[in-house]
């Protein structure tokens, strides 16, 4: 919510959107350690697969900060922040089918 509230053009201090930075690396970071932490209590194959995309999140995020001021690797800010957002998306959409296929999960 903090991202869509305070978008990237409010609350700019030394050329850094402060709150949105803030709130966009907290979502990133949560979602990213949430899919590498569910490995201890999935199954195989999403517990790899869970890791997997973990983990990819968080190198794309290490990227971001690393070469944003570069051209982000040709695929600009927004372009690596959807390689973020998208493969915690994946692992919520596929966790979200591993705990309802298995009730006593």
């Amino acid at each position: 919510m903090g991202v869509g509230i305070f978008p990237e053009n409010t609350f700019i201090a030394a050329g850094i959107p402060v709150i949105h930075t803030i709130a966009a690396l907290m979502a990133f970071v949560g979602g990213a350690v949430a899919a590498v932490v569910s490995y201890r209590i999935t199954k195989p194959p999403l517990r790899y697969i869970s890791v997997a995309l973990g983990f990819a999140s968080l190198t794309a995020l290490v990227l971001l900060v690393f070469t944003r001021d570069y051209g982000s690797l040709g695929l600009g800010a927004g372009g690596l922040e959807r390689m973020i957002a998208y493969p915690t998306l994946l692992w919520m959409v596929g966790f979200g089918g591993y705990l309802i296929g298995n009730p006593e999960s």
